[in-house]
């Protein structure tokens, strides 16, 4: 007896001690993923963009409740998409934030911007903890180690939840793998519940199972309800967090009818080449389970989400997903996703497409589950061993998610889960496979996994380093401080849509459109496609009358257009909107528009070609949306930069020609077409247009000089021009930009480069070389 004791001791230290060296390693992953994400939590103010519009919501939550106000966001947004403003759009995500800080607040002196710093790093390393239960439900602890692994260093996740950025990245991740796994866990711990009768139908000799609908069914259904408690709560979670929640429910319904075909027909073929009929009703049968299982929780997902779908809380609700991914699969979106280089199609089987997946998901990852997953479920299929309802799930999410990452890069963090999944089932059942085979062999495969986990969390640490220009920078910080010095609620700030959100958190002032895109059912009278091709027409045009009377459009409200927001959002409209009169817009002119502006010219085509034309009349994009295609109704047009060629400088030096500098366009691929010459003649630049018919004039040359903007006019002057372009040349005389006839005189062109020399209602207010700030009066 005192043997046995000191046999199972033995035993039980064993266990202890294993299990807390694993934990220990779960715990550095942890680290690790915390670690990595720390390089910018110098920054005392929210990273990048989107960021912006979840702590302005969270700030205003937290002030209200501190005002005696509850825990409660305002029922309308009058700083976003002014005027009016849009109905309150909160997403459960600024609750998450709000809560966390006000808990904490007794405990830490720290501000909320520096709180949110430190609480995405936090709420990352929790993520870690549902994307192992997945991995262990799928296989067992080492698949979950792996997935919580490959998750927390992805590089795309990483971009994303760096110190600082508290974009809902982080949700979508952390509910994403919470729903899986309480949904995998209630099928697998309590499809058994689920009981019926069934008939028979027979098709191609086979008597088909078809599920009877009676007392029996119903009564096991209710049996099985206590198992998916933690599913709906997960739901709900996500649904209150995140407006696109419910996504992965829909993946895991259409994967249920897939099942039934593998359960009912794959599954007994692959097991002994045939399809007995014993086997095909079993399979069928447990097929169905699963299918009543999700639609189960899908019914009450429905119920509990629409009791909570209005404000303050705003769960979507399953319907309300289905709808609108319907809507996207039909191809009626908001034309500004014609624009969003993330939703750009993509060949994942090309180099280019395999690349640049690779760079947000990790090179080795992919490899192992592209490779590793196929050759894997060959082996069971093989050795005729049990694949798992969580194993067939596995292959299916990473089946179609690679499919829809192939629809634009956005989808890479999706993409992204699944891969880590996969991953993990790979090396989780590697673990299992390879548990009595030769040392030699478990070493070379181990040896070569822990080399590319390597190679993989390398490229993680090189995509942290370099995630530090997500700041916002010195230019545009001084240009809020001053917008939020001197603005005030009549005031109104527009530009090109992207920098929203910052102008909005920052400053407090309103702003004519955000990147929380605003659609026909929201944002009344003017929807983000109004907004988008009047901003580019204002900033294309070369006529400011035109641009000032589209702004003037924005400063007020007409009596029958508040009615209409009321009628409505009768519940939710803030009356006292209506009697807000705009008197001064802030008209903010950027660097960053110089590469962004054929998007302007590109949706403002529509207006100057087709004036009143409903907004997708003139464009088209080939990918997930799709426009009544028509190029001659919708044109871009660009800047071109083009840069000093030291090939053809050592040319011309060896040549004899010192008085000319040439600038080439270069392509992806780095190789140099020749375009322009800037040649001194006569103490003066003189800028060449290369053309098949030799080289010409270009009308107009602008540069810097003691920060002033020369403008120089050379058919004015006397000369003989063949090209009515401009030629901005750069005071470091490294690079210069062309604008073609359509773009140089644009307001964007006189605003940016000229600083507004000669416009009327445009006054320059604020200047620096990279943002300037026009202040345009309605008074």
């Amino acid at each position: 007896m005192k043997m046995m004791g000191k046999k199972s001791n033995g035993i039980l230290s064993k266990l202890n001690l294993n299990s807390l060296l694993f934990l220990l390693m779960f715990v550095f992953v942890a680290f690790l993923t915390v670690k990595i994400r720390m390089r910018t939590a110098n920054t005392d103010i929210p990273l990048d963009y989107d960021p912006w519009w979840f702590y302005r919501h969270a700030k205003e939550i937290i002030t209200n409740f501190e005002n005696g106000k509850g825990l409660l966001p305002d029922k309308w947004d009058v700083q976003s998409y002014f005027p009016p403003g849009r109905p309150a759009d909160i997403l459960g995500w600024s609750y998450t934030i709000a809560i966390a800080y006000l808990i904490s607040k007794p405990f830490i002196a720290l501000t909320l911007a520096k709180f949110c710093v430190y609480f995405i790093v936090v709420f990352v390393a929790f993520s870690l903890i549902p994307a192992y239960f997945v991995g262990r439900i799928t296989t067992n602890k080492w698949g979950g180690l792996a997935n919580a692994f490959f998750i927390g260093l992805a590089p795309t996740f990483v971009i994303v939840s760096m110190a600082g950025y508290i974009d809902s990245d982080v949700v979508y991740v952390f509910y994403t793998y919470l729903a899986v796994a309480t949904t995998l866990f209630a099928i697998e711990r309590g499809i058994e519940r689920i009981r019926f009768d069934n008939i028979k139908i027979s098709f191609m000799r086979l008597k088909i199972p078809i599920p009877k609908f009676d007392k029996k069914l119903f009564r096991s259904l209710l049996s099985f309800i206590p198992y998916i408690i933690p599913s709906l709560i997960a739901f709900w979670l996500f649904a209150f967090n995140w407006n696109s929640a419910w996504y992965i429910y829909f993946v895991m319904l259409i994967f249920s009818f897939v099942y039934i075909l593998i359960a009912g027909l794959v599954e007994p073929y692959l097991s002994d080449g045939t399809l007995d009929k014993e086997k095909v009703t079993s399979g069928m049968l447990k097929g169905y389970k699963v299918i009543f299982a999700l639609i189960l929780i899908g019914l009450l997902g429905q119920i509990i989400t629409m009791i909570t779908n209005r404000y303050p809380l705003n769960t979507g609700t399953p319907l309300q997903q289905l709808t609108t991914g319907l809507r996207f699969l039909g191809k009626r979106s908001l034309i500004v996703n014609i624009s969003v280089a993330e939703l750009q199609t993509l060949n994942p089987f090309s180099k280019s497409g395999f690349l640049q997946i690779a760079a947000r998901v990790g090179l080795f990852p992919i490899i192992l589950s592209l490779i590793g997953l196929p050759l894997l479920v060959v082996y069971k299929i093989w050795k005729k061993q049990k694949i798992t309802v969580a194993e067939w799930f596995t292959i299916f999410w990473m089946i179609g998610s690679l499919w829809l990452i192939s629809r634009g890069i956005r989808f890479a963090l999706l993409f992204t889960l699944a891969v880590a999944t996969a991953d993990g089932f790979v090396i989780g059942s590697l673990v299992e496979l390879l548990k009595n085979k030769n040392l030699l062999l478990k070493s070379l495969i181990f040896a070569v996994i822990l080399f590319g986990s390597f190679h993989f969390l390398s490229t993680s640490v090189q995509v942290s380093r370099a995630s530090g220009d997500m700041s916002v920078d010195e230019y545009w910080r001084s240009a809020l401080d001053f917008m939020k010095e001197h603005g005030d609620e009549y005031t109104l700030v527009a530009t090109w849509w992207d920098p929203g959100h910052i102008i909005a958190g920052y400053t407090g002032l309103k702003v004519h459109a955000d990147g929380a895109h605003c659609g026909w059912y929201a944002c009344i009278p003017y929807n983000h496609d109004i907004r988008i091709q009047d901003m580019g027409r204002i900033l294309t045009t070369d006529d400011e009358e035109e641009a000032y009377n589209i702004l003037k459009k924005y400063t007020y409200l007409t009596p029958e257009q508040c009615q209409r927001i009321e009628n409505t959002f009768p519940n939710l409209f803030n009356k006292g909107v209506c009697s807000i009169k705009i008197n001064k817009i802030y008209f903010i002119a950027s660097a960053d528009l110089i590469g962004k502006y054929y998007w302007p010219y590109y949706f403002a085509s529509c207006l100057r070609d087709y004036k009143n034309i409903s907004e997708n009349y003139c464009y088209t994009y080939d990918g997930i949306v799709q426009y009544f295609y028509n190029e001659k109704k919708a044109k871009g047009d660009s800047y071109n930069i083009l840069y000093l060629s030291n090939n053809l400088l050592k040319y011309y030096r060896n040549q004899g020609m010192n008085n000319v500098l040439p600038y080439v366009y270069r392509d992806k691929y780095g190789r140099e077409y020749e375009m322009v010459d800037l040649i001194m003649k006569n103490n003066t630049m003189i800028p060449l247009l290369r053309t098949r018919n030799g080289d010409v004039i270009i009308r107009y040359l602008g540069y810097s000089a003691n920060s002033t903007p020369v403008r120089i006019d050379f058919k004015e002057v006397g000369y003989e021009v063949g090209d009515d372009g401009l030629l901005w040349v750069d005071s470091s005389l490294q690079y210069v930009i062309y604008a073609d006839k359509s773009i140089a005189n644009s307001m964007f062109t006189k605003m940016f480069f000229f600083n507004g020399e000669g416009l009327k209602h445009f006054k320059l207010v604020f200047n620096t070389p990279e943002v300037k700030i026009f202040e345009v009066d309605f008074e």
